[in-house]
């Protein structure tokens, strides 16, 4: 499908990606873990089906409206931070490498671009900070709104703030 081919020109990008290796690799302990959840312990792979079960109970299949901050510089403007089945689906079938599902860096690929995907519209996040948001919703830290408002702030606190971002 179309879809799949999008998110597989994005693992290419992913994968060369130091920042975002970087933010896995942080994270490698917590991602083992959730891995090892949803694995079939006879294949030491994820299924689909387990992998979109596994996002579905973390609730973070589904379409989400987020009011965008007041640093944002417009008025009462929200912004979408949708993932949903078609694209976790699509992300798996980018990402798994094996005809049994996904291996455990598989999974950590397909986690990062189911942030890129569920961030998409989000513009002055990074990929970097697409993943990293993932993550903490994945693990419960925070919620699309928390994401939104830490990458906001973080963009105004920055001292590159004011200068002209780079154009993805």
């Amino acid at each position: 499908s179309a879809r799949l081919s999008e998110l597989s020109q994005l693992v290419v990008a992913l994968k060369k990606d130091l920042a975002t290796a970087a933010v896995l690799k942080v994270h490698e302990p917590a991602l083992k873990s959730f891995f090892s959840e949803g694995a079939e312990p006879s294949t030491g792979a994820m299924s689909e089906r387990g992998f979109l079960q596994q996002m579905q109970a973390a609730g973070l299949i589904k379409g989400a409206i987020v009011p965008l901050p007041a640093e944002a510089g417009v008025a009462a403007a929200d912004i979408r931070c949708d993932l949903l089945w078609l694209d976790v689906s699509a992300a798996f079938h980018a990402c798994a490498r094996e005809e049994a599902g996904l291996l455990l860096a598989d999974y950590a690929m397909c986690l990062a671009l189911c942030g890129m995907v569920k961030y998409a519209a989000v513009e002055p996040m990074s990929a970097v900070q697409q993943v990293a948001g993932f993550l903490a919703n994945l693990s419960g830290r925070m919620d699309e709104a928390d994401v939104v408002r830490t990458c906001w702030s973080a963009q105004r606190n920055s001292p590159r703030a004011g200068m002209s971002s780079p154009t993805r």
